[in-house]
């Protein structure tokens, strides 16, 4: 019986922090909202779905911008106010992931650093031949997703 209850206990101390580290990232996330509409270009967020989450892979928290018209995605980690991502029909600017753990979440605008989701350059070195699409943006967009959802094995 006491097995049990210490196995409950755990369970629920470890739902709890996780549930607070989500309760800090949607508060980030609004403030990042609230800021973005008050900047002197103001950000109408009637054409974006928006999305907070905690990722375990980086120990931050992510705000999550699409476009519902038009190509347009933004990851930004609000931990630390980097983007981690900006796609748009230009191309995408992705930071590469293996920089984001080598220098700890802390990204500078080195060229390097970035690439287009998928190893080749990014928009802000070439843009593509075509415009980028909606799917284009989406799948650089559910690459990173699928990264920051990860959970990080403890050694």
């Amino acid at each position: 019986m006491i097995k049990i209850g210490f196995l409950a206990g755990v369970l629920l101390v470890a739902s709890g922090c996780a549930d607070e580290k989500q309760r800090v990232c949607n508060d980030l996330g609004n403030q990042h909202v609230k800021s973005m509409k008050k900047e002197f270009t103001a950000r109408n967020y009637t054409n974006l779905r928006t999305q907070d989450l905690y990722s375990p892979a980086i120990d931050a928290c992510i705000h999550i911008e699409e476009s519902i018209v038009g190509v347009n995605v933004e990851i930004r980690d609000t931990s630390n106010y980097d983007t981690l991502l900006y796609c748009d029909e230009n191309g995408a600017d992705s930071v590469i992931i293996s920089k984001v753990r080598e220098h700890r979440r802390v990204v500078f605008n080195k060229p390097e650093w970035y690439d287009n989701g998928f190893g080749g350059p990014p928009r802000a070195v070439k843009t593509p031949d075509r415009p980028y699409t909606r799917e284009q943006c989406a799948r650089v967009l559910e690459k990173w997703v699928a990264f920051l959802k990860q959970t990080v094995e403890k050694k």
